[in-house]
C-alpha cells in the first residue's frame, strides 16, 4: 500500500484527494485521474515498476469552499489517445470548469491537456461513464437531470451529440462498457431498479482523422530595411499523421524550410527603401489526409512591418480552424 498525495493543511478540515477517481491502462503504463475537494491530479507509473509522475491540472483557490472535482471517468483509446469526464462543483464564477467537462491528451498532441465544457447546460449533468469502442470512437453516458448516451462527432466543432435521453428516469449511478463488435451497453438506476441501454451502431463507427493545429510559432514583426528575419512554426496531428507545411502565394523574399516533423522555419531579407513595407506571409498546416488548402485547415499569417527606424508591430495570426480531437482550451492552471 502507498500513499499517493498527502498534503497535511487540510488534515483538519478532511480534505481529502482521491474523490471518484478513475484507472486505466495501456501498454506498459498505468494511468490515475484524481479528484479532490479543490484539485484535479493526473498520475502516470510504468506497470513494470518505478515511480509515479502526478501532475495537478486544476486548482481552486482555498477561499471557494465547494470546489470538488470528482465523479471521474477515464478512457484510453487504440492507439493511446486518453479521455477522462468529471463534474467541477467549484463556486468560482471565473472557473472555465463548472459542471461536466472532459479532458484530452492525445497520443501525438505537443501542446498538452485540452479540456472541453461546450455543453449546453454543463451543470446538467453528471456521474459520467466514458469508453472508446475498437475504432476509437467515443461515447459518454451521463446521470442526474435524466438519463443521456452521447457520442462524439468527427465534426470540426467536436460537438458531443445526444444518441438517447430520457428526462424522467433521474439517475445519479451510470456505468459503460463496449464489446468487441462495437455494441455499447450502459447501465443505470432508478426507482431501486438496474436498467440496461444497448445502442447498436447504424454502420461501421471510424476513428475520427483532423488536420494539423498550430500550437506555436516565434518572430517579430518590427523590422527595418535589410534585417535578416527568421520565425519557427510548430503544429500537432492529433492522429500523428505526417505534417507539411505549404504557402500558396509568397515574396521571393521569403524561403521555408519544413522540417518535416511538424516544424518549419522561414527566413528572409527585408527589401531595402525609404519608406514602409509590409511584407507577408501565410502557411497552412497540412497532412496526408487533409492535402489541399480549405476552410478546414490551419494557417498562421506573418504579417510584418518595415520602417526605417524599426520600430512599428505588425502582427501574426493563427487560425485553428478545425480542432477536433484538440478540442476546447489549453490546460493553463
Amino acid at each position: 500500500m502507498q500513499i499517493l498525495i498527502h498534503d497535511t493543511k487540510w488534515d483538519e478540515r478532511n480534505w481529502a484527494y482521491g474523490v471518484n477517481s478513475s484507472i486505466a491502462c495501456y501498454e506498459d503504463k498505468v494511468y490515475a485521474a484524481i479528484g479532490g475537494f479543490n484539485e484535479l491530479h493526473f498520475g502516470t507509473r510504468n506497470i513494470s515498476g518505478g515511480t509515479w509522475d502526478i501532475k495537478k491540472l486544476l486548482y481552486t483557490p482555498d477561499k471557494y469552499i465547494n470546489s470538488g472535482k470528482d465523479m471521474l471517468s477515464m478512457a484510453i483509446s487504440s492507439n493511446g489517445n486518453i479521455k477522462f469526464a468529471f463534474y467541477d462543483r467549484t463556486d468560482d464564477t471565473e472557473s472555465p470548469w463548472h459542471g461536466l467537462s472532459i479532458f484530452s491528451l492525445s497520443s501525438c498532441a505537443s501542446d498538452g491537456w485540452r479540456g472541453y465544457n461546450g455543453f449546453e447546460s454543463p451543470l446538467a449533468y453528471n456521474c459520467p461513464a466514458v469508453a472508446f469502442d475498437n475504432n476509437g470512437k467515443f461515447y459518454m453516458a451521463t446521470g442526474q437531470n435524466g438519463f443521456t448516451l452521447w457520442q462524439q462527432t468527427c465534426g470540426c466543432s467536436n460537438e458531443y451529440e445526444k444518441i438517447l435521453s430520457d428526462d424522467k428516469k433521474r439517475t445519479s449511478y451510470v456505468d459503460m462498457v463496449i464489446d468487441r463488435e462495437n455494441m455499447v451497453y450502459t447501465f443505470f438506476t432508478y426507482e431501486n431498479k438496474l436498467y440496461i441501454v444497448t445502442a447498436k451502431p447504424n454502420s461501421s463507427t471510424k476513428n475520427c482523422n483532423y488536420p494539423p493545429s498550430i500550437v506555436k510559432y516565434t518572430g517579430k514583426t518590427n523590422l527595418k530595411p535589410g534585417e535578416k528575419w527568421e520565425a519557427t512554426i510548430k503544429a500537432s496531428d492529433p492522429e500523428c499523421d505526417k505534417i507539411r507545411f505549404e504557402s500558396i502565394i509568397h515574396s521571393d523574399i521569403f524561403t521555408i524550410d519544413d522540417r518535416g516533423d511538424g516544424t518549419a522555419i522561414i527566413r528572409a531579407i527585408m527589401p531595402e527603401g525609404e519608406g514602409k513595407g509590409t511584407p507577408g506571409l501565410s502557411l497552412w498546416a497540412l497532412d496526408d489526409k487533409h492535402p489541399d488548402t480549405n476552410d478546414e485547415i490551419s494557417v498562421i499569417t506573418f504579417n510584418l512591418v518595415v520602417t526605417p527606424e524599426g520600430k512599428e508591430i505588425g502582427n501574426i495570426k493563427v487560425e485553428n480552424k478545425c480542432m477536433g480531437g484538440g478540442s476546447g482550451s489549453t490546460l493553463t492552471n
